[in-house]
């Protein structure tokens, strides 16, 4: 259970250096989850108080320090600024400061790192890509070759021996964002294809590994590597898939 914003407050003070940031932002990814559940609904009880929660969040992130600013992980910026997003917030009015911290996590292979200097992933890539594209700020991204290879050669990496699920999706949306995802029915789909296939369990689901056992963040993995890569079509015997996924809610929704 998330704590109200007067707990987080005292919780905040509890703590000191990188708590006090991820706290700020790990609130906020609860906060996305309740905003996804109530975006759309017009009038919807909460709507309005998690608009005004959130705004407030980016802005003690924002304006927490250049020396908290630079331990919130590149993933928590990315769930603040969805949050906003979808429950229709000013994720706009700070741009400039959010996509500053953005570009300070890119590395010179030309990846992103959770925090200035961090080693480089496709999980903190993906997230810099989606960032900029929730704020209109693709252009510049999608002329980085140094980005766009390091895409490439993270999905290469996710596929060349079996498959990584967790970081070809990673990669493989990364390069859709940028508009060099792998061509449908390209050689290069089919091996992305293939590599995501050797996942599926018997039960229909995925793991993030050959052999794993299925999990639901594994299987959406898979499925959203394969949509965007025009090879969702291929999936054998879908309907295994679509009874598996009901099974995972919970009684409580």
């Amino acid at each position: 259970q998330m704590p109200a914003p007067r707990q987080a407050k005292s919780m905040a003070r509890a703590v000191s250096g990188r708590a006090v940031a991820s706290a700020l932002c790990l609130l906020a990814c609860g906060t996305c989850m309740a905003a996804e559940a109530t975006s759309g609904v017009a009038g919807r009880v909460g709507v309005g108080d998690a608009r005004a929660y959130l705004q407030r969040t980016l802005e003690q992130a924002l304006g927490a320090g250049p020396e908290l600013v630079a331990q919130v992980p590149l993933t928590h910026a990315y769930w603040l600024v969805a949050a906003l997003t979808l429950v229709d917030g000013c994720a706009q009015a700070r741009v400039e400061e959010v996509l500053q911290l953005v570009r300070e996590r890119q590395n010179a292979d030309g990846g992103f790192g959770a925090t200035p200097g961090a080693e480089s992933s496709a999980l903190h890539t993906l997230a810099a890509v989606q960032v900029s594209a929730l704020l209109d700020s693709l252009s510049g991204f999608r002329s980085d070759l140094r980005l766009v290879e390091y895409a490439r050669a993270q999905l290469c990496a996710a596929i060349a021996e079996g498959c990584d699920a967790r970081q070809a999706c990673c990669a493989t949306l990364a390069l859709a964002l940028l508009g060099c995802a792998p061509a449908r029915g390209s050689e290069e789909a089919r091996s992305v294809r293939d590599a995501i296939l050797l996942c599926r369990n018997w039960d229909g689901a995925f793991g993030g590994v050959p052999l794993a056992e299925s999990h639901a963040g594994t299987t959406f993995c898979c499925l959203a590597t394969l949509s965007a890569i025009g090879e969702l079509g291929a999936l054998p015997r879908p309907g295994e898939t679509a009874r598996w996924l009901p099974g995972r809610e919970e009684p409580v929704g």
